[in-house]
């Protein structure tokens, strides 16, 4: 099989996994006993928007979340469409949590236990609320990217990608061109920086993130950085306190290596993994 373009994928049992597949515009199916590959949802080389089962659409389908509120379906970030979509599990059917310019260039979402979904787009973070049909600037600025550590509203980004909770009210955004990870404090109104090398700028653009126990891996083009809190979690949130521990590089027989170390597939969705091609069959 040919992929073009992935950026994220999640496991929906103990042998399949659903991959987005972006540039060909569909969501691809993987045993991975058998390898086998097939069409999931969307239809592949043909790109639009629409809902629906076999007639269902997509605009470059760029990660995959399962949804907190309803464990028979995914959420989907539709890039060109401005959109987060609602896919069936089990039949693969598209619907549509919410579609607004607010969306441009959407990348990633996570989902705290109310089913708010937090999405990155342009420069910014966004919430969003379905249940009331709102769509709320959290952080940044939908028009000027930048790099500043203020309240959450006073804080600049730099096409931040992937986001997940690492805590009841705090988020860890990848901050990509600014090569930072940076600690979002709901509470606390306040954006912080992870120090990623004793004070330097990192080389590397971050793009996606995991939290296991008290570790945070970051993958990086080809490379994954692991991160641990030097105490307690409950401290690190507070005071920023990383440590490095080890930095992995990454081709195909590592990535399934870190995969079982990790424990989790779900964590492989970076800028380039295993089934990056750049074609389809």
């Amino acid at each position: 099989a040919r992929f073009h373009n992935i950026y994220g994928f999640t496991q929906i049992s103990a042998y399949t996994i659903i991959v987005a597949d972006m540039t060909n515009h569909c969501l691809r199916k993987i045993n991975r006993k058998t390898l086998a590959t097939s069409r999931f949802s969307g239809k592949c080389r043909s790109w639009g928007y629409a809902s629906g089962g076999s007639s269902g659409r997509f605009n470059k389908p760029w990660t995959i979340i399962k949804d907190v509120k309803d464990s028979d379906s995914l959420l989907v970030t539709d890039y060109n469409n401005s959109a987060i979509r609602r896919v069936s599990i089990k039949t693969g059917s598209v619907s549509t949590v919410v579609k607004s310019s607010s969306l441009t260039e959407i990348r990633y979402i996570a989902q705290d236990a109310n089913g708010d979904i937090y999405a990155t787009a342009d420069h910014a973070v966004y919430k969003v609320s379905p249940s009331k049909r709102r769509i709320t600037l959290l952080s940044g600025s939908s028009r000027y990217s930048g790099y500043t550590d203020r309240s959450l509203r006073d804080s600049r980004y730099y096409n931040p990608h992937d986001i997940k909770f690492i805590g009841d009210n705090v988020l860890l955004v990848a901050d990509s061109s600014n090569k930072r990870v940076r600690v979002l404090d709901l509470s606390a109104d306040r954006v912080s920086t992870v120090d990623l090398c004793s004070g330097c700028v990192s080389s590397r653009k971050p793009y996606s993130l995991l939290r296991t126990g008290n570790a945070i891996y970051i993958g990086t083009y080809k490379k994954i950085q692991k991160l641990k809190c030097k105490f307690s979690l409950s401290l690190f949130i507070a005071n920023n306190n990383f440590t490095v521990i080890s930095t992995f590089k990454m081709n195909g027989t590592e990535l399934l290596n870190l995969e079982k170390l990790v424990g989790m597939i779900t964590f492989v969705s970076f800028y380039t993994s295993t089934y990056h091609h750049t074609a389809y069959s």
